[in-house]
């Protein structure tokens, strides 16, 4: 395996890690409709990303897992999900999941750029398209964690 091949080990591990942790969010904040359905859509993306990854593997000496391993989501010492007249005390573990996701999401974003770069410089065309279609989805998980921070600790700032 090149140097190539390592990183797109790296990438697909953390677009599982990323999924899964989309998707534990929305469990978790089932209550809240928007986090729980858009929780699950961007973890779709992940699963996308996985699957294109384990596809272009083989090309740099990688072989990958191309399905997203979801059982045991719930694991032990996970929140349950909460109802809906207990949004309003899950304000801050709702803030802690968001800030968590949004770095996650934004050192990914770092590492599809990095693979850009290194696309680009070795003329892989596959890989680049890839690499720049991921970023930007990525970059769009991020944005939608930032918006949720913003909203999410106004309203925890306003009610303590």
């Amino acid at each position: 395996m090149n140097l190539i091949g390592t990183a797109i080990q790296q990438l697909h591990q953390s677009e599982q890690r990323l999924a899964l942790d989309l998707l534990r969010l929305s469990e978790r904040h089932r209550a809240d409709h928007e986090i729980y359905h858009l929780g699950r859509d961007l973890a779709r993306w992940c699963r996308e990303h996985v699957s294109a990854l384990a596809r272009i593997g083989p090309l740099y000496g990688v072989t990958l897992d191309p399905d997203l391993e979801t059982s045991g989501l719930l694991s032990a010492g996970q929140q349950e999900p909460t109802s809906p007249g207990e949004t309003d005390a899950m304000v801050t573990p709702l803030l802690t999941d968001l800030r968590h996701l949004y770095r996650e999401a934004i050192l990914m974003s770092l590492d599809w750029e990095v693979l850009i770069w290194t696309a680009q410089a070795g003329r892989e065309r596959e890989l680049l398209e890839l690499a720049q279609r991921c970023r930007s989805q990525t970059l769009r998980q991020a944005r939608w964690c930032s918006a949720k921070i913003k909203e999410t600790a106004v309203q925890a700032l306003l009610v303590s």
